[in-house]
This record gives C-alpha cells, sequence and structure tokens, in this order.
C-alpha cells in the first residue's frame, strides 16, 4: 500500500500549519506535483547528489565504472586517484557520446501518453595524465591528472492525458485564498507578499478562475466549469463537468565535474592517490499543466463559463560543489588488485529560481492572463558520502575481470543556514534515507593483443527507508546499467566504442491532492509511476606520450 508524504514547504512535512484565521484548517495536507514545484526540499538535494559512473571513457563505461581496483584509465581520476599510479607514461583523451532517452509513465487505468526520444550529443571525458616522475626507488612513479567527466543527465520530456474526473485543481486555489483579503490578491506585485505556496491561487484570482464570494468576506469561489451538462443528469448550476488533465514535463541540464589528482606508485604494490572535484550543476524543469472542461461546445453559449486553462511553472537550479576523494589501491600478489576510495560529502551551493504563469479562456471567447513574481533563493547543502571498495585480476595479457560496491549515506545530507548546520532536516533525512547499495561488474578480454572486448552490469540500489512512499514529484529510487564495447589500442593511440543500456525506476507522485477533515478530498486520482531508459554510445580517443 502506498504511505502519502507530500513535500511541504522546505521539508518532507504531510501537514499545512495556516494561521486561524485562513480558511485551511491546520489537520489539512496538501500536496502532489503540481502544489510543490517550488519548493527546495531533500528530494532536490537527492537530485544533484546521484552519480551514474556510464559516463567517462568509453573503456570505463563498457566496464559499468568498476574502476576501483582497476587504475590505468583517465576515468580513475574520479573514481579512485590512486588509479593514476598505474600509469607509466602521460595520457590525453578525448570521450563523446550519443545519448537518446525516453520517459514512461505508468497509470493503472486509462492513459493517454507521447514518449519522446530526446537525442543529444555530449562530452563525457577531456582529461589529461601527466607522468610527472618515473623511477626506480620506494616511489615509482608520481602522475598528475586534470580533466573533466560528466556525472549526471537531466534531459528528458514526456506528455500524459489523464481519464476523465470531475475535479479541478482551482476547487484547491479557491480554499487556499479563502480568509485572505481581495485589497491584497489584487495588486500587480502582490506575490512577494505571499508564500510561493499560493502564487497558483494568486494566478486563479488575477485570471478569473476564482471570483470573490457574493455573501462571504474574504471568501472565494471556483468560477462556474459548466451551468448544466446535458449528459451528465443531476447536474445543474455551479456543478463540475467532467475535466481532460493534460500534463506535458520538460527538463534539462547535467552535473559535470572537473578533476584535479594524483597519484603515486610505491614499489609497483602500493598506489596512494587523492583529489579535488569541482562540479557545475545546471537544472532547468518546466511543468505545463491544462484543464478541458468536456462538454462545454454541447452547451448554449452562455458568458462567463471555464473553458479551458493553462498553468505552467519552472524552476531552475544553478550552482557549483566541491568534494575531496581519497584512494588506495594493494596490488599483493600477481595480478590480484583491492582498491578502496572514500569520497567526502560535496559542499554544494545552489541558487534556485522559480515563476509561474496562467491563462484562461471562457466559452464567450474572452482570455485571460498573469504571471507571479520572480522567486530567487541560495542554498547550501552538503551532499551524502561514498565509500568505494572494489576487487580485480588481471589474467596475464589476456583479460580481466573486476567488482566494485559502493555505499552512498543519502541519510547523511545536510542543509545550513546562517545559524549553521539544520536539526530539522538532518532528522528528516534519516526518517525518508537510508545508506544505497551499488554493485558494478565489469570484464575484458583480449582475443589478440591490440584488441579488447568488453562488458559489464552495474546496479544502484533504493536509498528509501519506504519505496512506497508518494511525495511532490517523482523521485529516483533504483536503476540498473547493462554495458559492452570494443577497443584497439598500440602502444601510442587508443580508440574505444562502448554502448550502455540505463533504466530508472521512480517512485509514484500524484498531480495533486487537498485533504481536510470534514471537506471531500480533491485529487487528479491514481498515482503517475515514471520510468526512464537512456542509450549512450561513447567513442574515446587516447594518444600515449
Amino acid at each position: 500500500m502506498k504511505t502519502k508524504i507530500w513535500i511541504a514547504g522546505v521539508l518532507c512535512a504531510v501537514s499545512i500549519t495556516t494561521a486561524g484565521a485562513q480558511g485551511i484548517s491546520n489537520d489539512a495536507v496538501l500536496g502532489g506535483k503540481l502544489l510543490g514545484m517550488s519548493y527546495f526540499d531533500l528530494t532536490t538535494m537527492k537530485l544533484f547528489s546521484q552519480r551514474n559512473y556510464a559516463y567517462g571513457t568509453a573503456r570505463s563505461s563498457a566496464m559499468a565504472g568498476a574502476f576501483t581496483s582497476l587504475g590505468g584509465d583517465l576515468s580513475s581520476m574520479g573514481i579512485n586517484p590512486a588509479g593514476l599510479g598505474m600509469y607509466s607514461s602521460s595520457e590525453f583523451g578525448l570521450s563523446l557520446a550519443v545519448e537518446t532517452n525516453s520517459t514512461h509513465e505508468n497509470y493503472p487505468g486509462n492513459l493517454w501518453k507521447e514518449d519522446y526520444n530526446r537525442t543529444s550529443f555530449v562530452p563525457t571525458n577531456v582529461s589529461l595524465a601527466l607522468n610527472l616522475y618515473q623511477g626506480s626507488g620506494s616511489l615509482t612513479s608520481f602522475t598528475f591528472g586534470f580533466g573533466y567527466n560528466r556525472r549526471a543527465d537531466f534531459n528528458y520530456r514526456s506528455t500524459v492525458g489523464l481519464p476523465h474526473d470531475n475535479y479541478s485543481i482551482g476547487q484547491i486555489f479557491e480554499r487556499q485564498l479563502d480568509g485572505y483579503a481581495e485589497s491584497g490578491l489584487s495588486q500587480d506585485y502582490s506575490y512577494g507578499n505571499y508564500s510561493s505556496s499560493l502564487w497558483g491561487a494568486i494566478l486563479g484570482y488575477k485570471t478569473y478562475m476564482l471570483d470573490p464570494s457574493t455573501t462571504l468576506e474574504n471568501d472565494y469561489d471556483l468560477t462556474t466549469i459548466n451551468p448544466y451538462n446535458p449528459f451528465n443528469p443531476g447536474s445543474g448550476p455551479g456543478a463540475l463537468t467532467d475535466i481532460d488533465h493534460l500534463m506535458e514535463s520538460r527538463t534539462k541540464g547535467s552535473i559535470g565535474e572537473y578533476n584535479i589528482s594524483a597519484g603515486m606508485n610505491f614499489n609497483n604494490r602500493l598506489y596512494i592517490g587523492f583529489g579535488m572535484g569541482i562540479q557545475d550543476i545546471y537544472y532547468r524543469q518546466e511543468e505545463i499543466y491544462s484543464e478541458q472542461y468536456t462538454n462545454d461546445t454541447e452547451l448554449p453559449n452562455y458568458g462567463g463559463y471555464l473553458y479551458n486553462m493553462y498553468y505552467g511553472q519552472y524552476v531552475k537550479y544553478t550552482g557549483t560543489a566541491v568534494d575531496f576523494k581519497l584512494g588506495v589501491i594493494v596490488r599483493p600478489v600477481g595480478g590480484l588488485r583491492i582498491g578502496v576510495a572514500f569520497h567526502t560529502p560535496s559542499f554544494v551551493s545552489l541558487e534556485h529560481e522559480y515563476g509561474a504563469d496562467m491563462q484562461t479562456r471562457f466559452n464567450d471567447g474572452k482570455r485571460y492572463s498573469a504571471e507571479s513574481n520572480l522567486l530567487t533563493y541560495d542554498y547550501r547543502f552538503s551532499s551524502p558520502p561514498r565509500l568505494l571498495t572494489g576487487i580485480s585480476y588481471t589474467f596475464g595479457n589476456v583479460g580481466v575481470i573486476s567488482a566494485d560496491y559502493e555505499r552512498v549515506w543519502y541519510n547523511g545530507m545536510r542543509i545550513s543556514d546562517k545559524d549553521g548546520w539544520r536539526d530539522d532536516y538532518k532528522d528528516a533525512a534519516k526518517e525518508i534515507f537510508k545508506g544505497a547499495d551499488n554493485v558494478r561488474v565489469g570484464a575484458e578480454f583480449k582475443p589478440l593483443p591490440s584488441l579488447a572486448l568488453r562488458a559489464g552490469y552495474a546496479y544502484y540500489g533504493s536509498m528509501l527507508q519506504d519505496n512506497d512512499r508518494v511525495f511532490d514529484g517523482p523521485v529516483g529510487e533504483h536503476s540498473y546499467n547493462i554495458s559492452a564495447g570494443i577497443g584497439y589500442r598500440t602502444n601510442a593511440i587508443s580508440v574505444d566504442l562502448a554502448y550502455t543500456y540505463m533504466n530508472e525506476k521512480f517512485t509514484s507522485y500524484d498531480l495533486f491532492y487537498y485533504g481536510e477533515p470534514g471537506y471531500e478530498a480533491i485529487t487528479q486520482s491514481g498515482y503517475l509511476t515514471p520510468e526512464r531508459t537512456r542509450h549512450l554510445v561513447t567513442m574515446s580517443f587516447g594518444v600515449r606520450f
């Protein structure tokens, strides 16, 4: 059974604490994707804390990123910098990828949907490893590396049309505004005086979706959608008719990391590395929602009745993050390698921007539109720490097999303000999240000295205490990658090609929900459950010197 958890304000809260002067009681709950978009919360922090090791060099991608103990690859500096100690010469590499992704929305009832396949061309790794010292003493070599590696991709788009029902988001807007004076709402720049959770309702007022009550002071009514529906006996003035809900979601952006690392080789037995990662974050999300009130075309052309409405929202995050990486690789015997790496929490600085607009159309042809102010705010938080362990074995010049286990403590996320780390976020993170267990396995076989065939599999486990929780939008729960590749290498150059299939499962969500004791619940019924797939083809070119 699904457990509803709505993200209200900046925390994962389940109740709305509104002053008694307003119409909503303290026992009310509201949420859903359309009502929680302006908030910065723990699920947003989780979004910017993720990493998929499919992005990197083609060799690393083909082997699912299982390089904690392997090293000798330009992706190493972002996984385990001790792997740079494996270099006995310098290398420059460029990796480019073509990515196609799509989002599938699953729904328990009839659902109209359109799945878009978005294809993009992106750099996944551009790096240089400089072998600055090569000797015969205890310190056998020292290699310095710096470069760029992609960590996450946010480009996707989907459109869904949900079955008829007779609930409108305007009914929630109506309840939200009850108790607020019309004089404050009618000002041109009124949004700054109210919480962003009310901005949708204010837009509804400004576009005449909501009208002041003719009988109660500081009370509002939803504009009549249908005066009479002959196909629905029992309907009449003020009754709601069937409503079509259409939702289009668009997101774009990525997280890229610039690594500065160094690795040391001691007697070809012990490798130690350290590094710093500087992450560049860009994320933009648009939610375009509309309601179409059906059967109006069958009615006489009475004036003043809503025909349809459009509600658009967008949120943008830009920022940077810094983390540090420490790693060790030990080669106790022959081809056996054992590696351990620790990534500190990333210290993230974000700028948050939010805006919304609304348009309404009435069946007499009149149209109204309004747009909100722009909300901007800065946030500081720390992403979870990571511990990576790996073991690999090299079978001479024939091949290698490698396995990684990674632990990511999502329950360790923290947010700070001017007074320091906030305990309320700390407690909420422990309640909702847990440590995630990730496993990656890769293999390489060389039928010829210059030719390599590769394959890999990665599983990224759930970080949720309860996978049935329903948040104010989809939250990535778990994912897996399947990969394969081929490589050609000489003493001086290398060319590698990899293909990775990525599948990500998400938690369910509502479009909108409102419940309060003594009132009938208002909801766009039924949960949407997204699933995303990506196809990534990566090609790498490397030169050793």
